[in-house]
């Protein structure tokens, strides 16, 4: 993806913290069982928006550097998190932060790894990494079911957005993206263990045209382009009864830093 989209969200940073979804406390409780959220633990967040994933991490006692190119999305994390002493929020993208080598127990990315060229990502993680130290990625995806919903949203899309799809980059994560394949070419890295939860959270329509707005693709769009398509979703959903489940999957890729 090109890397300059991954700034739109800070535009967009409390329709953000309010309708982007979180990650299966599941998901959590299989990084503990891999001894990778003891207490005491040192990671790095590449890109923890508003903190739906660092607030997990921080409640298992995990000390956390977070880092966060979006001031505003920086800023809600910060107000999210105040409890957690061990949180340092930084406003600096994974290439740019200083780290110190062989310091980390976890490297942490979630729905943020595909920003990152894995030619950096990799050669990065693998120096701040203690051996032995793990990268995990995260990723939800959202699971396409066929129905008369489906059917009304596609064809919204078609008529006033053809070019866009849904946050179809979620699929980037799922069993058919490339994210395992990424991790068994990397160098210096283990065979990864890959997890997957699925869940499923529901929206009204409003809610979910607020998610729509918080995906990148949504905010290249033209104002009044995108204010059409909005309007054309929210009725297709006030249509079918006022709201919308998605159903999504959380993917887990866990790989450790080998000797």
């Amino acid at each position: 993806m090109p890397t300059d989209q991954r700034f739109t969200f800070d535009d967009v940073a409390t329709s953000y913290d309010a309708t982007r979804p979180g990650y299966p406390e599941a998901l959590f409780d299989q990084l503990g069982l891999q001894g990778f959220l003891s207490a005491g633990a040192r990671a790095v967040e590449i890109g923890c928006g508003t903190g739906q994933a660092t607030r997990p991490l921080a409640e298992r006692g995990v000390s956390v550097v977070a880092l966060e190119p979006g001031q505003q999305l920086a800023d809600l994390a910060a107000k999210n998190l105040s409890s957690f002493r061990e949180v340092e929020i930084r406003v600096e993208t994974f290439e740019e932060a200083i780290l110190d080598e062989g310091a980390f127990d976890l490297l942490f990315a979630a729905q943020s790894f595909h920003w990152i060229p894995p030619e950096i990502a990799f050669s990065k993680a693998q120096k701040i990494l203690r051996v032995g130290g793990a990268l995990a990625i995260v990723g939800n995806a959202v699971l396409r079911e066929a129905s008369p919903i489906a059917d009304d949203i596609d064809a919204a899309y078609a008529a006033c957005a053809p070019n866009v799809s849904g946050p179809a980059i979620t699929r980037w994560y799922s069993a058919e993206g490339p994210v395992e394949d990424l991790l068994v070419a990397a160098d210096g890295f283990d065979p990864p263990h890959v997890h997957r939860f699925p869940w499923r959270q529901r929206y009204t329509a409003a809610a979910y045209c607020d998610l729509l707005v918080t995906h990148s693709d949504h905010q290249l769009l033209p104002p009044s382009q995108l204010s059409e398509l909005l309007a054309r979703i929210s009725a297709v959903v006030e249509a079918h009864g006022g709201s919308i489940e998605i159903q999504y999957e959380a993917n887990l890729y866990v790989t450790t830093r080998a000797a």
